[in-house]
């Protein structure tokens, strides 16, 4: 594998997938109809554009030409598939619910404890059998009761689940669940310029993804406590509301905070922030245009520049797809310690810069599945042969015998 198969791969798996506007997204009426008014998070995914729609694609993927050139992505893009085939079909046929195609939207609240964990509820929308609830306490050994007619359960840790009259399923803390339950529930009105008020409004263009904190004092505080002196720090503790949503178009966000010196510097910081946002579809954009411009410079140097070039319109072409100009539309505004910004372009790569991102993920998956170099070998020096040192002779005290005369020697 050369070092552009992997990028190209992310790229064609980015610029498979899309974020399609869904008029039949739920209104925020239906949203916020168990709304939770002291909850400290909100969360909402609408997922028919983001899993729906988008799960047939990622199948498919094992089957595009760049994928099947590169044993090691497909065959665990297969695998993938495959668990994901084998766990889809095991919970249809223990609860009834498919989960890639029955289920539209989740909204979650949650309001955290001095100790414990947090309340919640979870309310699901889609194809919900009416049964469910039984079904699902009865695999988990939960005691049944009814509610308007329709069957709920309770588990052993005190959660609850059952079918709400519009159909929605809502599973969470008791004390949340079975009041939402009855026939006759409603949400309290949202008073003008209230948090939930303002929520409403960030659900009205249908986004996809809300996500909110009101946190109550104590909640801030115990946060607080989990982050570092810092501008993070003051982000968490000074806001009373903050509001992020993600649409098919665009992003936005919502801040309220204490006092409207701070609320400044929040306005400050949007700017800012936006200000990166295009340089960072610029930059990308730019590089690519200048690098394939050079391409054809350095053709037979190597195997993956030769690559590059063979593939460089599709780079193009995708890193046009995955960025903008970065001239989207955007607004800030403050009103007394309200901040709110909005961005729009013509599809959500146009704002956020999916191309720097994609970039950034390329190369570091290169980086981590590229074999390390092998440690330069040092030649081994002979190991010396230790020295013996001999001690000289020694010489002998005994006095030697005197040579015996030989025949014929005259005697003294």
């Amino acid at each position: 594998m050369n070092l552009w198969e992997p990028i190209l791969a992310m790229i064609m798996a980015l610029t498979s997938f899309a974020i399609k506007p869904n008029p039949k997204a739920p209104t925020a009426e239906v949203v916020l109809e168990h709304t939770v008014d002291d909850a400290d998070v909100f969360v909402h995914l609408d997922l028919t554009p983001t899993v729906i729609d988008n799960y047939a694609v990622w199948q498919k993927l094992v089957d595009e030409p760049l994928v099947k050139q590169m044993p090691a992505l497909r065959d665990g893009l297969r695998d993938a598939s495959t668990q994901a085939e084998g766990g889809r079909a095991m919970v249809k046929s223990l609860i009834g619910v498919d989960l890639a195609a029955d289920l539209t939207s989740i909204t979650a609240y949650a309001k955290f404890k001095p100790s414990g964990p947090p309340d919640v509820l979870v309310v699901v929308r889609g194809a919900i059998a009416a049964d469910l609830p039984q079904r699902l306490s009865q695999n988990m050994g939960g005691k049944p009761e009814t509610i308007d007619g329709r069957v709920a359960a309770t588990t052993s840790d005190g959660m609850m689940i059952g079918t709400a009259k519009s159909g929605a399923l809502l599973v969470g803390t008791r004390a949340w669940v079975a009041p939402r339950l009855a026939d006759g529930w409603k949400a309290a009105p949202r008073a003008r310029g209230s948090a939930w008020a303002h929520i409403a409004t960030a659900l009205t263009p249908k986004p996809f993804f809300v996500l909110a904190s009101k946190p109550s004092s104590s909640a801030a505080a115990q946060l607080a406590t989990q982050i570092p002196a810092s501008f993070g720090r003051e982000l968490v503790t000074q806001h009373t509301l903050a509001i992020v949503t993600a649409s098919a178009t665009g992003i936005g966000w919502t801040y309220q905070a204490k006092d409207a010196a701070f609320a400044a510097r929040i306005k400050l910081a949007s700017e800012g922030w936006i200000e990166l946002m295009r340089a960072a579809h610029i930059a990308p954009r730019g590089m690519a245009e200048l690098a394939v411009a050079a391409l054809p410079s350095y053709a037979g140097r190597g195997a993956a520049l030769d690559d590059a070039i063979k593939h460089k319109d599709q780079i193009l072409a995708a890193v046009g797809e995955l960025t903008g100009d970065g001239k989207f539309q955007a607004t800030v505004k403050q009103s007394g310690t309200l901040v709110t910004v909005t961005t729009r372009g013509r599809r959500i790569s146009d704002v956020v810069p999916v191309g720097l991102v994609m970039g950034l993920g390329a190369l570091g998956w290169v980086s981590a599945t590229a074999p390390a170099p092998a440690p330069a070998t040092v030649p081994a020096r002979p190991t010396p042969r230790p020295t013996t040192v001999r001690p000289p002779p020694t010489r002998s005290t005994t006095p030697r015998p005197a040579p015996k005369p030989s025949a014929g020697s005259a005697h003294p």
